[in-house]
Parts: C-alpha cells; structure tokens; sequence
C-alpha cells in the first residue's frame, strides 16, 4: 500500500560506538534521536544492523565509522537492504560534545537530505554540518 499524504518523518540512530553523552545533549537539544541501544542489541554486525535498518523505512543511521562504505560486505548490504548512512568525516579528533553539537548543527539538513534522496545513499557530515552525497 502506498503512503498517501506527507512523508513520514525521518528517525535517526546513532552507531554504537557514539551512545551516551553524545545522545543524551542530542536530545537536550530537543531533537528525537534513537540511542544504537534503544533499539538494537550491542555488538551486532554491520551487515546484521543493515538488514533490521531495512525493515524501518525512515530510520538512518548516523555513525562515525569513516570506513564504513568500504568494507565490500557492508557495501553489498548497504546497498541490497536499501539503507540510508550518514557519516561524520571528522569524528575522529572530536568529543563526545563536539560531536553531539555537530550533529545538531547538522539535523535540518539531515532531515532535509532524507526528503530529497532515495535509498540507498551514503551521505557524509563533514566538519562544518554540511551534508553531501559521499562520492
């Protein structure tokens, strides 16, 4: 059946590796972010965590995992469970609070994005809160 009406509103879940701190001043800024935990057993594999992603239409996952795309089995998934990635392309050198401001930062252009391209897609959260197609 087809959704009749406006779209559904994007969700975001942050990898497992960027919980605690990072989600709680998240939604201190008021913004509905899932913690990995929230909704997904610790430890779960890349290609297993795609696959649930699947099932969740307007869920996206947001992570910090830079090499992410280019493990050729996460790729494979990515692209067959027609998943939606963000990645943070400076996360390494930064806390858990820059971060977290980063992503806040970047949230109406996270939403925007979801609304303008399809699954699947890897999208890059560069230092700036741009978003950009990662190419």
């Amino acid at each position: 059946m087809k959704h009749i009406g406006a779209p559904r509103k994007p969700e975001f879940v942050l990898d497992e590796n960027m919980a605690g701190s990072i989600v709680v001043r998240i939604r201190q800024a008021g913004l509905p972010v899932n913690a990995f935990t929230d909704l997904f057993d610790c430890g779960l594999p890349d290609e297993a965590l795609l696959e649930k992603l699947a099932t969740r239409p307007n869920l996206f996952l947001v992570t910090k995992d830079s090499d992410f795309r280019y493990k050729p089995a996460v790729k494979q998934a990515l692209l067959m469970h027609s998943v939606g990635v963000f990645v943070i392309t400076s996360g390494g050198n930064k806390s858990g609070a820059m971060l977290a401001d980063l992503i806040i930062l970047a949230w109406p252009r996270l939403v925007k994005f979801t609304q303008k391209y399809p699954r699947p897609f890897v999208a890059k959260i560069t230092s700036d809160a741009r978003v950009i197609v990662h190419g």
